[in-house]
């Protein structure tokens, strides 16, 4: 089979920011030359078009509040008409049950990539309902890609079929993301000349330990007033972040940071350039793409010692790790970086280093190896 045809599917696709969304994009591009894609997203924004096409790669998007489950899978039958080797769902929510049941109406092999963290805390909690819908996707795909070590283990608790599960991480777009990039546009659009900048780019989200690199801000301080923190990233916890706003208050460092929101993915290289140091604090978390963006920039991390984080920084050499929810941990780390300009540049060059070997060329040459296995 010299061109493979397949179906993809999955929840969004930018304009809407996120790690998944920025993989699927990135994986679509990378896929051009080797396939033809038609895309289908689940939860459509009003104003994004229904139908678009870039190459060899068709979408379709799909409103969430007019698709049951049913009437999505009936609008990607259409689709398959033209002719599909496979399909490819992203997660193992309603993006996974939707690949699994087209796949058994074609009668086509299925590949699910397994990329959420909320699959480790319900399979930690033993969620039992979530569980059921987990095994069943996951022993219905022909192959299982995890993004992070930790995800393949988690998928192995209820899937005992190691040659199914390969692990491919996460990549970079080594050309968007990278040290020749110009931060002085960002510093001066929120007023960070002449100060040290530590940068956040999470989401406001519990998972993400925001509130815990809120808590080191003080300890900073107390020994540099020279630095502004920069939190990057949507609110998708409204309760969250009120706990968030609060906590600023009390420790009267509210002055101090500054939240960005939602920025568009194409925008965030600079945003990366006008940082001193990169802020990982996840308490549960796959290969972070934003940590490998910050690497693929130049910059040295400091994040939190879980899930498939521990698979890209290096305790010392590249980065520094600390226990989750460690505030003074977080503090010592960030002080240290800021305080050894040479420490500082040297994790940096190994960071870079690192992403060097990640790119999503990579990433989509691994794909293809686990679509074709698919017809041995």
């Amino acid at each position: 089979m010299s061109r493979i045809s397949l179906i993809m599917i999955y929840n969004f696709l930018p304009p809407v920011a996120g790690g998944i969304e920025a993989h699927v994009h990135n994986l679509l591009k990378h896929l051009d030359s080797h396939c033809t894609v038609y895309y289908i997203g689940l939860k459509a924004s009003r104003t994004a078009p229904r139908y678009e096409k870039h190459g060899s790669i068709e979408y379709q998007r799909l409103q969430w509040d007019r698709f049951t489950m049913i009437r999505r899978i009936v609008a990607a039958l259409g689709t398959a008409k033209k002719g599909i080797h496979l399909i490819h769902g992203h997660t193992l929510g309603d993006c996974g049950m939707s690949a699994i049941l087209l796949g058994k109406l074609l009668r086509k092999p299925v590949v699910i990539t397994v990329h959420e963290s909320s699959f480790i805390k319900d399979v930690s909690s033993r969620n039992t309902m979530a569980n059921v819908k987990y095994r069943f996707v996951l022993r219905e795909a022909k192959r299982i890609i995890t993004t992070s070590d930790e995800l393949r283990r988690y998928v192995l608790r209820l899937n005992g079929q190691m040659t199914k599960v390969k692990e491919i991480p996460n990549g970079v777009d080594l050309t968007l993301f990278n040290p020749s990039v110009d931060g002085s546009g960002t510093r001066r659009d929120y007023h960070l000349d002449g100060l040290k900048v530590v940068l956040c780019p999470r989401r406001i989200d519990p998972k993400n330990g925001v509130l815990y690199l809120v808590e080191a801000m003080p300890k900073v301080l107390e020994k540099m007033k020279n630095v502004r923190f920069l939190f990057v990233g949507p609110i998708s916890d409204h309760d969250y972040w009120r706990v968030v706003e609060r906590r600023l208050e009390n420790l009267e460092v509210k002055d101090y940071a500054i939240f960005t929101g939602s920025i568009p993915h194409d925008e965030m290289p600079r945003y990366y350039a006008a940082a001193d140091v990169v802020v990982i604090p996840s308490l549960i978390e796959a290969v972070s793409l934003a940590a490998l963006e910050a690497m693929a920039c130049g910059k040295p991390i400091v994040a939190s010692a879980v899930g498939g984080l521990l698979e890209i920084v290096q305790d010392h050499y590249n980065g520094m790790l600390i226990k989750p929810k460690d505030h003074e941990g977080m503090a010592k780390a960030i002080l240290t970086l800021l305080q050894n300009a040479g420490i500082c540049s040297d994790y940096g060059v190994k960071g870079y280093h690192t992403a060097q070997n990640l790119s999503w060329d990579y990433v989509a040459s691994q794909v293809m190896k686990v679509y074709k296995h698919c017809f041995e």
